[in-house]
């Protein structure tokens, strides 16, 4: 079977965090049967340079894909419609609502330039409410328009959990939308095998009276790193900070860096930059717990990743990974109940070894459970097998 895959940014690609790492292991994953072309830009989220050694606007081999690297000038319905006449689909795979390349390739569809091939629109969070409310002025007008033009006619959307399937649907139907209920399917992303250095993870010591936070993603408002700051501003004892992702939305980010500037001298905030996935592993090791309360995570691959590596998370409850509280491997506290997360993260310094320890191991457990599980693999390749077959 063969899947074209449009996405905005792939391998050697890893600033765009999650969408990268999911169809990463996807093709990696699935059995060689399953033949990948990817299009993508030639280029790293908010790169201005492109990727060094690759070849642009030529197919290439990477792994078990076949790449197609375009550069800004070159991402346009006649470029696409013509890698679908050279990759000869038997289905497309389309990642991201607002993506460009999406875009292009559901107008070339529309005006009948790519083969008629079953379509698979996988929105990547986009479309919860809380997403949606972040450039509405441009989200909503989008969706109107696209909708109207019926560009999302015919096509299978893929949902990584029934909330996201709930959200899906949400935009398609109720008294006021002249649209027909599309077909979602639920097909969770498959977590990446293997995650180097998970099983090496030594935390360091945790006193009473001291912790050491991370926020590893990326500076947009959907992570909402201002709602982390504030909560933190009410930490008694030492508690450091270190933020690790690329600057996505700069204004947000001056914020942010104001809301610094008036933290209590207990609270001790770094930000360190950007770091290649192959080095998420290290960051975690030297610090005590990953904090995360992220408006919306369709997957949270940086979430497995920490459990994996046995190192407790704070998380909102808006993941797939609320699981983890009752598995003792750390919190999911809704975002409205601000007590608690300041409850929590109090409870993070006041924390001594043996308590930390047993959080640790719980949520290595919790992770390792996860990782355990094959039915993702086989759910998603149901999902392609039965689209291209006509099945619902």
């Amino acid at each position: 079977m063969k899947i074209l895959t449009l996405i905005d940014h792939y391998l050697p690609g890893w600033k765009a965090g999650g969408p990268t790492q999911s169809i990463a292991a996807l093709i990696s994953t699935l059995p060689s049967d399953f033949e990948f072309w990817v299009v993508t830009r030639d280029r790293d989220h908010r790169d201005r340079c492109p990727y060094d050694g690759i070849t642009p606007k030529r197919w290439v081999e990477l792994g078990k894909a076949k790449v197609l690297y375009l550069p800004p000038l070159f991402e346009n319905v006649w470029v696409i419609a013509q890698a679908a006449r050279v990759a000869r689909p038997d289905v497309i795979y389309l990642n991201g609502l607002f993506s460009r390349l999406t875009l292009w390739c559901l107008v070339a569809r529309k005006l009948r330039l790519v083969p008629n091939v079953p379509v698979i629109l996988a929105p990547r969070g986009e479309m919860a409410t809380s997403a949606l409310k972040l450039k509405a002025y441009k989200k909503r007008p989008f969706l109107w328009i696209a909708r109207g033009l019926g560009l999302f006619k015919g096509i299978c959307w893929q949902a990584s959990s029934g909330a996201e399937k709930a959200d899906i649907l949400s935009q398609f139907s109720g008294p006021t939308r002249v649209a027909v209920s599309p077909n979602v399917v639920i097909a969770a992303d498959i977590a990446e095998s293997g995650f180097e250095g998970s099983d090496v993870l030594v935390a360091p010591p945790k006193d009473p009276g001291a912790v050491q936070f991370l926020f590893l993603a990326r500076i947009s408002r959907m992570k909402n790193l201002d709602f982390l700051l504030r909560a933190l501003s009410h930490v008694r004892g030492n508690a450091s900070l270190d933020i690790i992702g690329p600057i996505d939305d700069s204004r947000y980010w001056k914020e942010c860096q104001e809301i610094i500037k008036h933290l209590p001298e207990n609270i001790c905030v770094e930000y360190r930059g950007a770091v290649p996935h192959s080095k998420v592993a290290a960051a975690m090791s030297a610090r005590h717990f990953l904090v995360l309360p992220t408006r919306g995570e369709n997957f949270g691959h940086v979430i497995y990743e920490a459990l994996v590596a046995g190192c407790p998370v704070v998380l909102s409850d808006t993941t797939i990974w609320t699981g983890v509280a009752a598995a003792g491997g750390g919190w999911a506290i809704p975002l409205g109940k601000e007590g608690a997360w300041q409850a929590a993260l109090q409870e993070c310094v006041d924390m001594g070894p043996a308590r930390y320890g047993e959080m640790a191991s719980a949520s290595r457990a919790f992770g390792a459970a996860a990782a355990a599980k094959q039915e993702s693999v086989r759910v998603n390749i149901e999902m392609f097998r039965r689209v291209v077959k006509g099945g619902n």
